[in-house]
């Protein structure tokens, strides 16, 4: 289990430095994100109570579409400049380069939503629950990662990636963003995270824990391909 685990810390530390000197994805994301926030802050014109019923999808449209330009930078990195076959060389784990590149777009991905909800604090006006979002925040972008790592994969190795990976992951990801919404808004709104939306936090554990357990059996057949 160390030897698993000191694979995958490689691969996020080596994607984590990379980001770091590029900024590519985490540029774009925040970028995408910080637009999305304005159309949204300029087209409609809210009251305090309508803020808090339209913030928890208004966020997470922000993140699930900027996590996809992040998404589409985790392996059409490593294709573009020929280190996805020396992965494939490496002799690791597939489950561990899956769970490395799982780790490393969890880091961005948080790191963009921490820019961003204050930042749709200060355009809207309306103050969030921060340390009570990060249950929704969490399990919501861990099933994102958990299905978009492997999908990603998939989408790399052909023409249309950009375009591919999009139409593959969205339809999966319904289930992720439905209870992603309802667990931040009761949250937003005041309400109980057990008692008024404990079903839909379990359906984000039962998604994170389903899909990441066939990610880790199914990658190495994926990658191969």
């Amino acid at each position: 289990m160390t030897g698993f685990l000191r694979k995958a810390w490689a691969i996020v530390w080596k994607d984590l430095v990379a980001e770091w000197r590029s900024k590519d994805a985490l540029g774009a994301m925040f970028i995408f994100a910080v637009i999305s926030l304005m159309i949204f802050n300029f087209a409609l014109d809210l009251s305090s109570v309508e803020t808090r019923i339209v913030a928890p999808g208004i966020l997470w449209v922000a993140f699930i579409f900027a996590g996809i330009l992040g998404l589409n930078r985790s392996f059409s990195r490593e294709k573009d400049q020929g280190n996805l076959e020396g992965l494939m060389l490496a002799p690791v784990d597939r489950s561990a380069i899956y769970v490395g590149k799982l780790l490393s777009t969890l880091v961005i991905l948080f790191a963009v939503e921490a820019i961003t909800l204050p930042l749709f604090a200060a355009l809207f006006n309306v103050a969030l629950p921060v340390f009570a979002l990060l249950v929704p925040l969490v399990l919501g972008s861990v099933g994102f990662a958990v299905v978009g790592t492997i999908f990603a994969a998939m989408a790399v190795n052909t023409r249309l990636r950009d375009v591919l990976l999009p139409l593959l992951l969205l339809p999966i990801l319904v289930p992720v963003v439905i209870a992603a919404v309802k667990a931040s808004g009761a949250v937003v709104n005041g309400q109980s995270l057990i008692v008024d939306a404990g079903h839909w936090v379990g359906l984000l554990v039962a998604f994170d824990v389903i899909f990441l357990t066939a990610s880790l059996l199914l990658f190495e057949f994926v990658l191969e391909e």
